[in-house]
């Protein structure tokens, strides 16, 4: 869109293998080219990825992603690097809130030191949104159980590598 999203034209299509998908995310990154995560399924824990260099006109074909979990947020930060955050609802692989960092523009991502922003006791957790604040934190927000048997809530967690904190958001049941 040229006139803030009153009108839009069309410029290509990514290529999706099924019509099982939802929650795209789409990133513009630092070079100018467009990358896209994909939930796959209902039931399914991981992500495809696909990339554009021209404006979105055409799209690499969808390969999947190593990261388990869903749905993705995808966030360049300053330095180039990417953070994914997403939310794992699938017990054996452990219920959480979970981002990982690509330091090679998405090509790969470091699952080895995944960064578990916080563990839970069960599934309903998740849809991440995070955004780098003025000191360089990364400041993610999602929703899950903060205790077993409460309520969900919003959470924030603040986090740098070796350093988190959480702000607990409640809201009334009144609105």
């Amino acid at each position: 869109s040229s006139d803030r999203g009153k009108t839009w034209a069309k410029r290509g299509s990514i290529p999706f293998p099924s019509t099982d998908w939802n929650e795209t995310q789409l990133l513009e990154k630092k070079d100018g080219s467009l990358q896209m995560f994909s939930r796959v399924g209902f039931r399914k824990i991981g992500f495809m990825a696909s990339e554009s260099r021209d404006g979105g006109r055409t799209w690499t074909p969808m390969a999947k992603t190593p990261l388990l979990g869903l749905p993705p947020h995808l966030l360049a930060l300053p330095d180039g690097r990417l953070v994914c955050a997403y939310g794992r609802r699938v017990g054996e692989y452990g219920f959480g809130v979970f981002a990982a960092v690509s330091d090679d523009d998405g090509r790969t991502w470091d699952t080895a030191n995944e960064i578990c922003l916080r563990p839970c006791h069960n599934g309903d957790l998740g849809y991440p949104s995070s955004c780098v604040l003025p000191n360089g934190d990364i400041l993610t927000v999602y929703y899950q159980q903060k205790s077993e048997g409460e309520k969900q809530v919003s959470i924030a967690r603040n986090f740098k590598p070796g350093y988190m904190y959480d702000i607990v958001l409640r809201f009334s049941d009144h609105g």
